[in-house]
C-alpha cells in the first residue's frame, strides 16, 4: 500500500470522527445524481460512465497510475460482487 492510499484512508476516517453530519448522507447524493443524469435525457451508460470516471480520474491525479488502476479495478469488482450476490439496494438501506 502506498503512502498516498494510507494518507487519502487517514483523511477519510478523521472526515468521518470530525465531519459526521457529511457522511450521514450516504450515497443519497450520488443516487440523486445518478437520477439527475437519467432525468436529463444520459443513458444508464452515459450516466455510468460519468460518474465512474470523474471518481477514477481523480484517482488517477492523486495516486500513481499502477495503484490508481489497482483501485478502480477492485472497486468496480466488488460493486459487481455485491450486486449478483445481494441485489441493487439504496445506499442508506440496509440490506
Amino acid at each position: 500500500m502506498t503512502d498516498k492510499i494510507v494518507e487519502l484512508a487517514a483523511v477519510r476516517k478523521r472526515r468521518v470522527l470530525d465531519d459526521g453530519p457529511a457522511f450521514d448522507a450516504g450515497y443519497r447524493p450520488a443516487e440523486k445524481l445518478a437520477d439527475w443524469y437519467l432525468d436529463g435525457g444520459y443513458t444508464y451508460g452515459d450516466m455510468l460512465h460519468a460518474m465512474a470516471y470523474s471518481a477514477a480520474a481523480q484517482l488517477f491525479r492523486d495516486l500513481p497510475a499502477q495503484d490508481a488502476a489497482v483501485e478502480v479495478r477492485s472497486c468496480f469488482e466488488l460493486i459487481l460482487k455485491d450486486l449478483r450476490q445481494r441485489g441493487p439496494h439504496y445506499g442508506h438501506e440496509p440490506y
